[in-house]
């Protein structure tokens, strides 16, 4: 029997009023839920967190993670 991991992309996306930068999006990933969120981050650039998702999707792919056996 194959085992087949999965990775989950949490996003969770809040603004802090009357800072110069007010978004904010706090990025957990795992490209395997058995062992937990491996990555966290903060961050506050629209451009960064679309890099972020990319990054993800591309990865899980390439690696069969993440539903990578296509559909689209």
């Amino acid at each position: 029997m194959t085992r087949r991991q999965t990775g989950i992309l949490v996003l969770r996306v809040w603004t802090e009023d009357g800072s110069t930068a007010p978004l904010r999006v706090d990025v957990r990933s795992t490209d395997d839920v058995s062992r937990g969120f491996r990555r966290t981050s903060t961050l506050t650039d629209i451009d960064l967190v679309l890099a972020t998702v990319r990054t993800f999707l591309e990865t899980g792919r390439s690696s069969g993670v993440a539903g990578g056996n296509g559909g689209g």
